[in-house]
């Protein structure tokens, strides 16, 4: 059986130098003559037979918006016409409305890349972001015992707590008696930030703000002094370990001594 076929498809069938080409395609098995394809459309010194109605230019509206596919997505992706539609969240209603308009998400500036902690709330982002090295900070009051207030346990209730009010109320602190989010030894740090003593400067560490400024200003000036991570975190955590755990966390791991 033959089939009329495209000239470029014809001509490239012919350059398998076979006498008569055989094809599979579209469920037929299509014949071509080679002598027959060369001798139709090139001869020596003459021109292909450009004036075939197979080679007739199309005259295109470019300016012609193409219809949507209901099958190509609104964003970018690699999706084509024939993929089936995205799979949209139904449990966050807001991504899923940006993600139809091609919107990206916000970017949490104070997730961390490790994943072994959940991001800081958003609550405390803008305390965070009036601190030089914001996202050490973050990672350390992750660390911490009471990080956000998880691991602060109510003894009234025997739950863990973030409500500062109740906290400072029932004066509730660490076994080695860390104060606020950051929990912050007062004895090691009243003197430094200005206060008299130390019941008054736990006080103040129960406001979550002031906590957090404070570990700012206490793990940067650390790092002021010593100009290394490792001893500045050391500084505020002997554990060996703790210099790795707080940068690692934010993509940074130290390695070394």
């Amino acid at each position: 059986m033959s089939t009329k076929m495209n000239v470029a498809d014809e001509i490239i069938a012919a350059l398998f130098g076979r006498k008569n080409f055989q094809a599979t395609g579209g469920g037929k098995n299509i014949e071509y003559d080679t002598p027959g394809i060369f001798k139709k459309y090139i001869d020596i010194g003459q021109k292909a037979n450009w004036a075939d109605p197979m080679l007739t230019p199309v005259n295109i509206d470019y300016n012609k918006k193409p219809e949507q596919s209901p099958y190509t997505p609104n964003v970018q992706g690699t999706q084509d016409q024939y993929s089936p539609p995205p799979t949209l969240p139904t449990a966050q209603p807001d991504v899923q409305q940006n993600v139809q308009q091609g919107v990206q998400p916000e970017k949490d500036p104070y997730s961390f890349p490790l994943g072994d902690k959940p991001p800081v709330p958003k609550e405390y982002h803008e305390t965070l972001n009036g601190i030089k090295n914001a996202n050490v900070v973050a990672s350390v009051l992750a660390q911490e015992t009471g990080g956000y207030g998880y691991g602060l346990i109510d003894p009234d209730t025997g739950k863990t707590t973030t409500d500062w009010v109740s906290i400072k109320g029932k004066n509730i602190r660490g076994p080695a008696g860390e104060v606020g989010i950051a929990q912050i030894v007062p004895k090691w740090h009243f003197k430094a930030a200005g206060f008299p003593d130390e019941e008054s400067y736990a006080q103040a560490l129960y406001d979550p703000t002031f906590s957090i400024q404070e570990a700012g200003r206490i793990i940067n000036h650390a790092f002021d002094i010593y100009g290394d991570w490792r001893k500045a975190l050391n500084s505020w955590n002997k554990a060996p370990n703790y210099p790795d755990e707080i940068m690692g966390r934010i993509g940074v791991p130290l390695g070394g001594e």
